[in-house]
């Protein structure tokens, strides 16, 4: 938590800019608005995780690697789930990364999925 309110009071400048600080929740987020030269700009959720979160992302990373076509649809979620703000955890909803996770779970296990 003293890691994020660190960086949180650190950040200025017009490209990056703190949008929402959740400290009180299980896992603190420090919400992010990032805007490149072009475009609105990306929210970025940035927290502080523990040696498993590592190799949370780079399971996802592997296996978006390893199937393309998986990224769009990914993104896909992603995006349709920010349009309906059914994406926050604090809000009883599932987070990116689930989002993320139940789209891999989804073309693993079903039919539409790369045939191995």
């Amino acid at each position: 938590l003293r890691a994020l309110e660190a960086f949180s009071s650190k950040v200025r400048g017009t490209r990056l800019r703190v949008v929402e600080q959740i400290f009180d929740a299980r896992v603190p987020i420090l919400r992010l608005h990032y805007g490149g030269k072009v475009g609105p700009p990306v929210e970025v959720d940035l927290s502080i995780g523990n040696s498993a979160t590592g190799a949370l992302d780079a399971f996802i990373r592997e296996e978006i690697e390893d199937r393309p076509e998986c990224r769009s649809l990914v993104l896909l979620a992603k995006f349709w789930a920010r349009r309906r703000n059914v994406n926050k955890a604090l809000l009883g909803c599932l987070n990116s990364i689930s989002w993320t996770l139940l789209v891999l779970g989804f073309l693993t296990t079903s039919e539409l999925g790369p045939a191995d």
